[in-house]
């Protein structure tokens, strides 16, 4: 039996990325040993969303990408996250969280994770947006064949991003 191709796919982080998050007034609720994830979600409720980014995401899903959300935050509360992303109409095909027993993992090793759980899943990432704390040494970088984008350069762009546009010229051709 031949395995099939793997779905071509774009991952887009939340917090920082689709929805405004203020590290120096929110990041001792998530980013230390100790989480705080119910007042984290009770703060991030009402975050709002970067619209630039969100047009972004709307591109790419128009143009025919397969749209993946992928967060630190845990997988407890994904009703949360879900609702936010339904508040803001953000398509997505699906979403990989924090899973139970990575409580005190770091951001980049959650992201490690969910990267594999994508592949697993039949998924190819072809970009995600560059967390401050994967930088040089992070997963987008590490990992061959996952290009991260910076968001500011799309923020006046008319056309896909050189990378997504050849690969997605590659997936139709």
């Amino acid at each position: 039996m031949t395995k099939a191709a793997p779905t071509p796919c774009v991952v887009f982080d939340v917090d920082g990325t689709l929805a405004e998050f203020d590290a120096d007034r929110l990041g001792h609720l998530v980013h230390g040993a100790e989480k705080h994830w119910d007042d984290f979600h009770a703060a991030m409720a009402d975050a709002a969303l970067i619209a630039p980014i969100a047009r972004l995401m709307h591109r790419l899903k128009a143009s025919g990408e397969t749209i993946l959300i992928c967060s630190g935050r845990p997988n407890g509360w994904a009703a949360h996250t879900i609702a936010w992303l339904r508040k803001h109409d953000l398509p997505f095909d699906g979403i990989y969280l924090r899973s139970e027993d990575q409580d005190a993992a770091t951001d980049p090793e959650v992201k490690r994770r969910a990267l594999k759980e994508m592949r697993d899943d039949g998924f190819d990432p072809l970009a995600g947006r560059r967390r401050p704390q994967l930088g040089r040494r992070g997963l987008a970088r590490r990992r061959p064949g996952l290009p991260a984008m910076r968001p500011r350069r799309f923020l006046t762009a008319r056309a896909l991003p050189r990378p997504l546009s050849r690969a997605a010229g590659q997936r139709q051709g």
